[in-house]
């Protein structure tokens, strides 16, 4: 639970959702009851090296450097948004 609760002190405000709609600030305001739930849902993942194929999932979008040229592929620094 320690390890939890530092990773979501950690977490940066105003900062996009995944496809599942869920904001770190949401997941800072997490009760004692629903902590226990998602720490026991990653530790099941974790134990069984089971994971939601969702969670395996990544887009990545290319985003154009300013002042570059648009034609050369080193012009643009990849963001990898995970699901």
């Amino acid at each position: 639970m320690q390890e939890l609760q530092a990773a979501l002190k950690k977490l940066k405000k105003r900062k996009s959702p995944g496809t599942e709609g869920i904001t770190n600030e949401m997941l800072k305001q997490l009760g004692h009851r629903a902590k226990n739930t998602l720490l026991y849902i990653f530790n099941l993942s974790w134990h069984s090296g089971k994971f939601l194929t969702k969670w395996k999932e990544v887009h990545i979008i290319h985003i154009f450097k300013k002042s570059k040229e648009k034609s050369k592929p080193d012009s643009y620094r990849p963001i990898y948004l995970l699901h």
